[in-house]
């Protein structure tokens, strides 16, 4: 008998050492014990706080109760359950519960034949309250024993068919965790080296609880840190990616920088070279008459480049700052033959027509006029540039449709085009397009971003395309701006169009 206590022993001990899983240990028990000690049933029940672990402190009351005809006082944990953790053999009748008790009865119904999983109030058996109070001795009850005087007696243990019951506790440190169940349906005394052994069973099944949750509890833990882990790697990553972002939106401010000294350099060092060059061939005495006004007109043209260029800086500076536009109500029409009319000169030297497409009646809109008549300037002046010489530019005014009090002005020209690399670059400060460098055409760079600058000013949006034609040669591009009224009501559209094929010059 010793060498098969010692067989089950041995076969626990590995399982525990191997952390094999708890209900496998415990069945692994319960077969040993079942069929070395030769009882009927065996039963692992586990004691559950509704505060959490049954190894943690549960508070105590005091409640009486009566057993063989003497008065004992026993200690029960509040708010404690009792489950059955495990059952050897399964297989065993289960009696229909009380109507109360419902809920149970559909845990029952779930693991038919067995009372697996099944859980009930410490305080509904005076059995396993007994049991708490002579730990760490078992409780015996044998055959001829009154289980009356144990009533109430939860329902898992059959008396009255396993009359023969033996509940040692199993306990960590002086706090139960459970008991060892063993019963027989027949009367038996239990040997002392029956109950050595099943002892000693349970201070194995004590172990392999203990280490069973103090392995979960540090598998909690890891899954805790790991998870705080992962969240500072993703916060470190976002941190990565912004710090990235960052330093790229710095590099290209570092490199528009660069472009900016070198295009700045550029042109304010190319106009003073040649009002230089004037300022020295006037200082000669014996210069003719007309090369005096020659390099005369050199000077005043140098010198009006170069203010342009700083007011066009000095305007995109303002506008860089949040200010208000000063709406006032425009005449559309008188408006834009006005500004179409300022800079004649020019266009009849490059043999130019500008054609306006406007509304028949009048169109009267609500807007900032000094921003207004800059925009208007600034394209007609990109479009003169860049247009071929005796060809038509078309700049065509009308009421958003369906109208939004807003106006749309579409500027439409053929000439140089705009690569289809260099759309997403041509409102930038300072970016022009590499046809336009190499044909050394005079510009800036600065006036489709003080234009764009100009339209986000008063509230609207601006748009261009550019392809080429047939021939290949040239370019149509065509700028598109919305411009919302600054006063709700102001645009009065026109039904009809007139076509006027104004011929600037």
């Amino acid at each position: 008998q010793q060498i098969c206590y010692q067989s089950i022993n041995d076969q626990l001990t590995a399982a525990i050492r191997t952390h094999v899983d708890l209900t496998q240990i415990f069945d692994l028990a319960l077969a040993g014990l079942t069929r070395s000690i030769r009882v009927s049933r065996g039963m692992v029940l586990l004691l559950s706080a509704e505060s959490g672990s049954a190894l943690c402190e549960i508070p105590q009351k005091r409640r009486t109760f009566e057993y063989s005809s003497e008065s004992y006082s026993v200690e029960t944990p509040l708010d404690t359950k009792i489950t059955v953790a495990s059952e050897y053999p399964q297989a065993c009748p289960v009696p229909r519960l009380a109507p109360a008790e419902e809920p149970a009865l559909e845990a029952l119904e779930q693991h038919q034949g067995t009372w697996m999983n099944y859980s009930f109030e410490i305080t509904e058996c005076n059995l396993c309250q007994t049991l708490l109070t002579q730990t760490p001795e078992p409780l015996i009850l044998s055959a001829l024993a009154n289980p009356q005087a144990f009533a109430p007696i939860a329902p898992i243990f059959r008396l009255e068919d396993l009359p023969t019951l033996l509940l040692m506790p199993i306990e960590h440190q002086g706090r139960v965790m459970g008991c060892l169940v063993l019963q027989h349906c027949e009367r038996r005394e239990w040997a002392v080296e029956e109950q050595s052994f099943v002892k000693l069973v349970a201070a194995q099944l004590s172990t392999a609880i203990v280490q069973t949750r103090s392995l979960q509890h540090i598998q909690a833990i890891v899954t805790e840190r790991t998870t705080q882990l992962q969240r500072s790697l993703e916060v470190q990553a976002k941190l990565y990616e912004k710090t990235r972002q960052q330093l790229e939106q710095l590099r290209k401010l570092d490199e528009e920088r660069e472009e900016f000294l070198s295009t700045v350099s550029h042109e304010l060092l190319t106009p003073l070279t040649s009002m230089g060059l004037a300022v020295r061939m006037l200082q000669q005495a014996t210069l003719p008459p007309d090369r005096q006004a020659r390099y005369l007109d050199i000077l005043e043209q140098q010198c009006q480049q170069e203010t342009q260029l700083i007011n066009d800086m000095l305007a995109l500076r303002k506008l860089e700052e949040p200010t208000v536009a000063q709406c006032h109500q425009i005449d559309l029409q008188h408006f834009i033959q006005d500004a179409a009319k300022s800079d004649l000169e020019r266009w009849q030297k490059k043999g130019l027509q500008l054609k306006l497409n406007l509304p028949a009646k009048p169109l009267t809109f609500s807007s900032d006029p000094e921003s207004l008549n800059r925009i208007l300037v600034e394209l007609l002046n990109n479009a003169r540039k860049y247009a071929d010489s005796n060809s038509k530019v078309h700049l065509k005014v009308a009421p958003s449709n369906p109208p939004t009090h807003a106006i749309v002005l579409t500027l439409q020209s053929v000439g140089l085009g705009i690569q289809p690399q260099e759309i997403d670059q041509i409102f930038n400060k300072f970016k022009r397009g590499e046809r336009a460098t190499k044909q050394a055409i005079q510009g800036t760079g600065l006036g489709l971003a003080l234009v764009k600058r100009l339209v986000e000013h008063l509230n609207g949006a601006i748009a261009v395309s550019s392809k080429p034609i047939r021939s290949g040669r040239s370019w149509e591009t065509c700028f598109t701006i919305t411009l919302p009224s600054g006063q709700a009501g102001q645009v009065q559209a026109a039904e009809s169009l007139r076509e006027q094929p104004n011929r600037v010059g």
